[in-house]
């Protein structure tokens, strides 16, 4: 799929994953119908397949210990921004599923945003430790929308948690939340 998008002129691997994610996106937003069970399935199975797009395994646990690393064609850095979009394509959907009283779905969704977000805001911190390291590089500045984006995510993570927290104590499981 990836040398369709060379064809129609796009310059770089990071371009073509932005494109492939970003219609990953658009079709979950598209697809989410909070009162109808199958599509909420599809919409999260569009998600869990952008995240295999760029490498990223999805787990049931609270915490990533699995070793993660970008496709060899992307940047450390842009791979870190995939995940953080990721992250928030996630909990956009898990709050569209909690504000319809759907909590028992938005866990999912809310509980894998969390998770992903912790994980892009690691990644960040790796690369901003490795541009401080190597300071006489020429440094990439990162756009005002981009630093906005991780500025965001670095603010809103424990209040994600604490959704997510809300939800499971909506649906009665306070041992997890």
């Amino acid at each position: 799929m990836s040398y369709w998008f060379r064809l129609q002129g796009q310059e770089s691997a990071s371009e073509d994953y932005a494109s492939l994610l970003d219609l990953f996106f658009v079709l979950a937003r598209t697809t989410l119908a909070p009162n109808n069970p199958v599509l909420t399935d599809t919409t999260y199975d569009l998600l869990f397949r952008a995240a295999r797009l760029i490498g990223f395994q999805l787990t049931n646990d609270y915490e990533y210990s699995h070793t993660i690393s970008p496709p060899s064609s992307v940047t450390e850095e842009a791979f870190a921004n995939f995940v953080r979009c990721l992250s928030g394509a996630f909990h956009s959907l898990g709050g569209t599923l909690y504000q319809a009283g759907t909590y028992g779905s938005a866990v999912r969704f809310l509980r894998r945003g969390c998770l992903v977000g912790a994980v892009a805001l690691r990644l960040h911190r790796t690369c901003e430790a490795r541009l401080q390291d190597n300071a006489q590089e020429p440094q990439k500045v990162a756009s005002s929308k981009e630093a906005e984006g991780w500025g965001q995510l670095r603010d809103q993570l424990s209040r994600r948690w604490e959704l997510l927290g809300v939800c499971f104590s909506k649906i009665g499981d306070r041992q997890v939340g």
